[in-house]
C-alpha cells in the first residue's frame, strides 16, 4: 500500500512540475496553454488574416479617400493606360494607370489635404500628344479631375 502512496504522490508531483513548466512556457511566449501565436494557414498554404488584421484594414481603408483623375480626348473618348502620378512638392506616389474608362484612382488618408497636391501625366500611350510638363490641381472639396488630351493622330 505504501508503494502505491509513493507512486501517487510521484505521480501528482510530476503533473505539477509539468504544468508549471507548460504554464511557463505559454507564459515567455506571450499567449497561454493551446493557443497559437501565429494564424493558423488558409487553404492555399499562406498564412490565414487574423481577426485582428482584418479589422485593422478595415480602420485603415475608412481613414482614406479615393480621388480619381478621368482622361479623356477632346472628343470626349477615353483613353486607357495614360500613366497618372499625384505629387506633393517633390515627393510623389506611385504612379496609376488609367483603366479602360479613362480613370485612374488613388487614395490618401482623410489627414491629408488634396489641395496640397497636383497631378501630372508621367505616360501617354502611343498614338496620343499631350502636355506631360502640365501639372492639375484639386479643387478644395473635388475628389476628381478631368484631364482632356488632344485626339490621337489618323
Amino acid at each position: 500500500m505504501k508503494t502505491f502512496q509513493k507512486r501517487t504522490s510521484l505521480t501528482a508531483l510530476l503533473c505539477v512540475l509539468l504544468g508549471a513548466i507548460l504554464l511557463l512556457g505559454a507564459c515567455t511566449n506571450g499567449g497561454t496553454e493551446g493557443e497559437s501565436t501565429t494564424p493558423p494557414p488558409s487553404d492555399n498554404g499562406t498564412a490565414a488574416t487574423t481577426t485582428e488584421e482584418t479589422v485593422t484594414e478595415a480602420v485603415t481603408e475608412a481613414q482614406k479617400i479615393s480621388y480619381t483623375v478621368t482622361v479623356k480626348t477632346e472628343a470626349e473618348n477615353a483613353v486607357q493606360g495614360v500613366r497618372i502620378q499625384a505629387c506633393k512638392g517633390e515627393l510623389c506616389l506611385a504612379p496609376v494607370m488609367t483603366d479602360a474608362n479613362g480613370v485612374a484612382t488613388f487614395q490618401l488618408d482623410k489627414t491629408e489635404n488634396i489641395t496640397e497636391y497636383h497631378v501630372k501625366i508621367n505616360k501617354l500611350p502611343a498614338g496620343y500628344t499631350g502636355d506631360t510638363t502640365a501639372e492639375y490641381s484639386f479643387e478644395a472639396g473635388s475628389t476628381s479631375i478631368v484631364i482632356t488630351i488632344a485626339n490621337p493622330a489618323a
